[in-house]
């Protein structure tokens, strides 16, 4: 977590297995959480501002199995092309 500009919801982890999945979510959390205790905040400022800026956003943190990431891949190009197929139909129906 050295860059202000790369957010929590801007990085995709991937695995194969629910429980790799959850344990990565768990080590990066923990590791997160232990440098905002034991960092020295008058020595690594932006480190400290950066990794409590990331446990806040956390929960948007994108680590799932592949089968996960595709299926929600799917849903939203499903939407996109059902949102296209609408306005095609209204288009020649007027």
């Amino acid at each position: 977590m050295t860059d202000e500009n790369i957010h929590i919801k801007n990085i995709l982890a991937l695995t194969f297995t629910k429980e790799a999945a959850s344990e990565i979510y768990d080590r990066i959390y923990k590791k997160l959480n232990s440098f905002v205790k034991f960092l020295d905040n008058d020595k690594y400022p932006k480190q400290v501002k950066l990794a409590k800026r990331a446990l806040d956003e956390f929960a948007d943190a994108k680590i799932q199995t592949l089968d996960a990431y595709s299926g929600s891949l799917v849903k939203v190009r499903a939407r996109i092309f059902f949102l296209l197929l609408m306005k095609l139909n209204f288009m020649q129906s007027l």
